[in-house]
């Protein structure tokens, strides 16, 4: 004689998660490697940013200038006037170059910063639409120190974030 519980017996729903903690580990387990690539670069980034930063506000930034133009006067090969062209010229680009350096490493530690938080939040599956922004932003060379590097993590990442398992798994998270 069979009882009433032979039929729930048999079923075993009662061993595996509810449906939306399995959508939150799948999505999940999608989006953990290339996030923390995502993070790795962007740390690399906020470092790399910040030693520039560092490098140009350092008097010797100055100094390495000046030495260059010292060594061009040396210089037994050139004219008179090649080494006043030289002198002048580098006179002319030496605050825009470092204007220009500092506003890009600037830019490039607060894009990498962004990037690296983005990076967290995906790995607790919250800020989708933030991690798409900072994927696209992981892409531009300006932004990265090492496009070579994050033109294929920015892309792998966003194809990671159109996957349906990672979507489910965000919608499961909220």
């Amino acid at each position: 004689m069979a009882s009433d519980y032979d039929e729930f017996d048999r079923r075993d729903d009662f061993d595996e998660p509810p449906r939306e903690d399995r959508a939150i580990a799948r999505g999940g387990n999608a989006v953990r490697a290339p996030a923390i690539v995502k993070l790795v670069v962007a740390i690399c980034g906020v470092l790399f940013s910040g030693f520039w930063i560092y490098q140009v506000s350092q008097p010797g930034f100055d100094d390495s200038w000046d030495r260059s133009v010292e060594q061009e006067m040396k210089n037994p090969s050139k004219t008179a006037a090649e080494k006043q062209q030289y002198k002048d010229m580098t006179d002319d680009i030496r605050e825009p170059t470092k204007q220009g350096l500092l506003i890009t490493s600037g830019v490039s530690l607060i894009a990498n910063i962004l990037i690296g938080f983005s990076s967290i939040l995906l790995l607790n599956l919250k800020g989708r639409g933030f991690g798409y922004l900072t994927s696209i932003l992981m892409m531009l060379p300006v932004v990265n120190c090492c496009c070579i590097v994050g033109l294929p993590v920015g892309i792998w990442m966003l194809v990671t974030l159109g996957r349906p398992e990672v979507k489910a798994g965000f919608r499961a998270a909220r």
